[in-house]
């Protein structure tokens, strides 16, 4: 196995001023910096996780979904929602993963503390929603989405940017967030 010192000189050999180094010698450097026992030789490891999906909600409401992250550092979420019916807010998607729930309790310290995420509101149907409201158009509306979690279930819910403003049918967000807890046990 190469050693750091051997690597670079290596690249030294390859690698002349002005010129071009072979795609071949690229991947055997390349290849040994990936092999290298000083630089892989850490000592640290990190436990990842990562989740996708999909699930419905009893109102018809749908979720794709990607969680990545590591055990007890952070969680990338990644959730496509569709909303099949109108005035439903709030949403509860089953999942049968329990190492999903061990995961995410590891980042998250409850699930009264998450955080809210502006998201993006689309509609396929933007023009008609906006004259049954009577008001004027808009390419889409912003909502308030808290996620929570429990042991059966990721729940959503959404909450519109003016007072009138529901979720309907034809809906969609589609998002990615990431949370890390800061050690924050419970806020009072």
């Amino acid at each position: 196995m190469a050693t750091k010192r051997t690597i670079i000189a290596e690249i030294d050999t390859k690698i002349i001023p002005n010129g071009n180094i072979l795609a071949k010698d690229t991947n055997k450097i390349l290849k040994d910096i990936l092999d290298c026992d000083e630089l892989n030789s850490s000592g640290g490891s990190t436990d990842g996780f990562s989740y996708s999906g999909e699930s419905s909600d009893d109102n018809g409401a749908k979720l794709i979904y990607s969680i990545r992250g590591i055990i007890g550092l952070f969680a990338n979420f990644t959730v496509m929602i569709s909303i099949p019916d109108n005035n439903v807010n709030k949403l509860s998607f089953p999942y049968e993963d329990l190492k999903m729930f061990e995961s995410l309790s590891t980042v998250m310290v409850n699930s009264e503390n998450m955080p809210d995420f502006l998201v993006k509101i689309r509609n396929s149907k933007p023009d008609k929603i906006y004259k049954e409201w009577g008001l004027a158009p808009k390419k889409y509306r912003i909502g308030c989405l808290n996620l929570r979690f429990d042991d059966k279930n990721l729940y959503f819910s959404i909450e519109g940017q003016e007072w009138e403003d529901s979720l309907v049918g034809g809906d969609s967000i589609f998002t990615s967030f990431a949370i890390h807890n800061p050690g924050i046990k419970k806020l009072k």
